[in-house]
């Protein structure tokens, strides 16, 4: 089977991901903008974009209109995100779910 080669924006994409993972790019505040990323990876404005599109699209930015794109958390990459447990005849369950659910949206998973 051949390798497909990758393509700058996901290499562009993937360095972003790592930075906001790292802490470089903290959660919940802006990226650079798209004018001081082309010039930092020296690379096209499509690409910029392009790249953008990929981190919004896996979650790990969103964008804000009329500021820029905040830096996300991501999604888990393995298996389902989405667990759903329904119980309303047992207060034992409900607590049970509750405290799961903290522990989930705190590793920032969804439930």
């Amino acid at each position: 089977m051949q390798q497909r080669s990758r393509h700058r924006f996901e290499e562009v994409a993937d360095d972003i991901r790592a930075k906001i993972q790292s802490g470089d790019f903290p959660i919940g505040k802006l990226l650079p903008s798209e004018r001081e990323l082309q010039e930092g990876y020296s690379v096209s404005r499509t690409t910029i974009r392009r790249a953008l599109a990929d981190l919004i699209d896996s979650g790990w930015a969103e964008s804000s209109p009329n500021r820029g794109v905040v830096c996300r958390r991501g999604r888990p990459s393995s298996g389902s995100a989405r667990i759903a447990f329904i119980d309303h005849r047992d207060h034992v369950h409900r607590s049970l779910f509750f405290k799961l659910h903290t522990q989930m949206v705190a590793k920032g998973l969804e439930m």
